[in-house]
């Protein structure tokens, strides 16, 4: 069974700003190589987009910790075993 997460409609819109702005960014980096701008422009660009993904995904951790695995009656090996996954995949 596939699990969801009900956020209110702030958040929504907040992760949604977030996201459309990291689409803009890669929209850039796109007429960026298009236009043979110069390597290390474009690799800057990229810099700021990891970043800013690397914030979202923070965010949902956060969120994630705080309303599903606290929340949720896990047993604590469990979720230590969730929460470690989830810093490993952030930190590839």
């Amino acid at each position: 069974m596939k699990k969801h997460t009900i956020r209110n409609e702030e958040l929504q819109k907040n992760y949604q700003q977030h996201l459309n702005r990291i689409k803009g960014q890669i929209e850039g980096v796109i007429n960026q190589i298009n236009n043979n701008e110069y390597c290390v422009e474009i690799i800057n660009q990229i810099s700021a987009i990891r970043g800013s993904l690397l914030s979202v995904s923070k965010k949902l951790v956060n969120e994630h910790i705080q309303g599903c695995v606290i929340s949720d009656n896990q047993n604590h090996e469990e979720a230590f075993k969730e929460i470690n996954n989830l810093i490993d995949r952030i930190a590839k």
